[in-house]
């Protein structure tokens, strides 16, 4: 299938990011049943990630009955097309899986379930596997968001004294 239908960044000038993530939400969930998760980009030094996915567990109290999210990318990423769809697919395969792993699942059984789910287990690999089917084996990889080709800027200091 190529990448040719997802929008660049320089495509997305002037909106937020949120358009290339629901490519990929949508292909995974082609009945639209999981909403988007609010999308940020952030700019902190020195960490050692290019995105990450937070979920929240939603329900009554007895049984969940949905995931809202955040995803969270760095700054650096978006220089680079590639690295920002690679980065943005590996979250949203996190998204999912929350979604997949616990909507209709009592609360009492959340935790061992969690706990029996590594952040790259087969969960995660079964769902970046309908991606890779579609963009080439190493697309989303458990490393995808850590690193590739992003812009490193040098900054002078000047220090008055």
């Amino acid at each position: 299938m190529g990448d040719s239908h997802l929008m660049t960044f320089k495509q997305a000038a002037g909106r937020d990011i949120s358009h290339i993530a629901a490519v990929f939400l949508r292909l995974l969930d082609p009945d639209g049943h999981y909403p988007l998760p609010k999308i940020s980009i952030t700019n902190r030094a020195g960490a050692d990630w290019l995105g990450r996915a937070f979920t929240r567990l939603i329900g009554d109290g007895k049984v969940v009955t949905g995931v809202s999210g955040e995803i969270q990318i760095q700054r650096g990423a978006l220089e680079d097309d590639k690295t920002l769809h690679r980065v943005l697919a590996h979250e949203v395969v996190h998204y999912v899986v929350a979604w997949e792993m616990y909507n209709g699942v009592p609360y009492g059984d959340v935790k061992e379930l969690g706990a029996k789910e590594k952040d790259h287990g087969p969960r995660f690999l079964e769902v970046a596997g309908r991606l890779n089917a579609l963009y080439g084996s190493d697309f989303i990889t458990i490393t995808s968001d850590e690193s590739y080709a992003y812009e490193h800027r040098e900054v002078n200091l000047f220090i008055l004294a």
